[in-house]
């Protein structure tokens, strides 16, 4: 079999394998519009899969300003490669990720830490499989201080100095979590360089349904999460690009898919002074359709040398409406800010001509 239809081949059987076993799968939770710049969102497979030697990430999220629940959500990681194997066919690769959000007048809250691990393995020529694990886990908490309840009405107007009524077992909840990943990664790795990258997965979360509610009788779980998703970079230009993305999230009936395109100019391609400049637009949508939109995102990147600057807007353009039946977002759906560090190491010319390729 050759390269191509080899490649051909992995592309249809990651699809197949993909889209039928999530038929069945049943949605979102943190999220963002730029998952490309949060990979070890999308799955522990992607640990270790970047050009490069060490990675650091950030994300920042801010959504639905406009309504009287808004929500914030930061994210942090690093990865790196580490241990390659004696035939120099593959590597091992590990990273550590943070999320913290918040949200509401009772600042309910959730942060998790995990650690996930990997393994890549060169199958063929320019192509790589990656399998990963994350361990980690969530604390989930809320403050009493800020709500009102009805027993503190007192027949005129709320007075805080009467009992609530409630009796909560706890206000903060800690629980373990196991997530597991697959991803299919193409690169050219001829002697001429070619910047065109694929990469198609699978991550699966919260594999183990932890119990997450406060009331000690209560057996709410966490449902699995379900993450597919297609990445790519084509250079069909010599200084231009065209990126592609498209992913799927789904957790119980729960729905989320989002589409993209961009175009990236690359200003200066001299070592280090790489500069470039990425201008796109996003579309997600639910379950019902792809005319039943949730978000129009225009979204944009500066690459500069090892950093990549990444901002985007949502355009909420759904029928959520409040309690007036007016628009409740007026289309002000959340921004979002990214950066990327990436640190590589300087090579010898024909230090290890024998080392496997680096992404």
């Amino acid at each position: 079999m050759n390269d191509l239809n080899f490649t051909i081949y992995i592309r249809g059987l990651f699809l197949l394998l993909l889209l039928g076993g999530l038929q069945q799968a049943q949605a979102q939770e943190i999220h963002f519009s730029q998952f490309r710049n949060a990979p070890l969102q999308l799955s522990p497979a992607m640990a270790g899969v970047f050009e490069g030697d060490m990675r650091f990430m950030a994300n920042y999220r801010s959504q639905w300003e406009s309504v009287p629940v808004s929500y914030r959500t930061v994210n942090a990681a690093f990865d790196t490669r580490f241990l390659s194997n004696k035939a120099n066919t593959g590597f091992w690769g590990g990273g550590l990720v943070f999320n913290y959000d918040w949200a509401g007048d009772s600042k309910l809250s959730t942060a998790y830490l995990g650690l996930n691990g990997s393994y890549t393995h060169q199958i063929l020529k320019n192509n790589f499989l990656t399998a990963g694990l994350s361990l980690g886990g969530f604390q989930r908490s809320f403050k009493l201080e800020d709500l009102q309840w009805d027993d503190q009405f007192d027949g005129k107007q709320f007075n805080g100095s009467l009992a609530s009524g409630e009796n909560f077992n706890n206000t903060t909840k800690f629980y373990g979590d196991i997530g597991i990943g697959l991803n299919w990664h193409f690169r050219k790795m001829d002697s001429k360089p070619s910047r065109t990258t694929f990469d198609i997965g699978l991550g699966i979360l919260h594999l183990n349904e932890p119990q997450k509610e406060f009331y000690d009788n209560d057996d709410t779980r966490l449902p699995r999460l379900f993450n597919i998703y297609g990445l790519a970079t084509i250079d069909i230009r010599p200084k231009a690009d065209l990126i592609l993305l498209a992913s799927g999230k789904y957790q119980n009936t729960e729905t989320e898919h989002l589409v993209g395109a961009a175009g990236r100019l690359h200003l200066n391609t001299q070592p280090t002074q790489e500069t470039a400049l990425q201008l796109g637009l996003s579309y997600r949508f639910n379950t019902t359709g792809f005319g039943n939109g949730d978000a129009l995102i225009p979204n944009a990147e500066l690459h500069y040398r090892d950093w990549l600057f990444g901002l985007s807007y949502d355009i909420n353009v759904s029928g959520f409406r409040n309690y007036e039946n007016n628009y409740a977002t007026q289309g002000r759906g959340g921004l979002e800010l990214a950066v990327i560090y990436t640190l590589k190491n300087v090579e010898e010319e024909n230090f290890c001509p024998n080392c496997p390729p680096t992404f």
